[in-house]
């Protein structure tokens, strides 16, 4: 049996729950406890988003990824000052703006 890859809604769902299971920086590094709840409501924040949105028109999918994708940005910013203030590591910074942009690409499969 052939697995076929997910798309849209359920491949962003999927990537939302890895993300929100998974240590953010690996298991050996602690981030900023403040960055951490950040990052995590945030998450939820879209994820449910995504949810909410997943039998919608197109123009309101649409709409949906650009609130989503914002949302996402603001992580990255917040990792990018906080990686500019020394609260975490290059490494780490890394790891997390890897897993948004992936988080980023599977919103964008939205609604195809």
């Amino acid at each position: 049996m052939r697995l076929l890859p997910l798309n849209g809604s359920p491949r962003a769902e999927c990537e939302f729950h890895s993300a929100l299971e998974s240590p953010f920086c690996g298991s050996t590094e602690r981030i900023d406890p403040r960055l951490e709840h950040f990052i995590t409501a945030q998450l939820r924040k879209a994820q449910r988003l995504v949810q909410a949105g997943a039998s919608e028109t197109p123009k309101q999918i649409n709409r949906l990824k650009r609130r989503v994708d914002r949302e996402l940005l603001g992580i990255l910013a917040r990792v990018g000052r906080a990686r500019r203030k020394g609260r975490i590591t290059i490494p780490c910074r890394d790891m997390i703006q890897g897993r948004i942009n992936e988080l980023r690409l599977a919103v964008a499969g939205l609604g195809r």
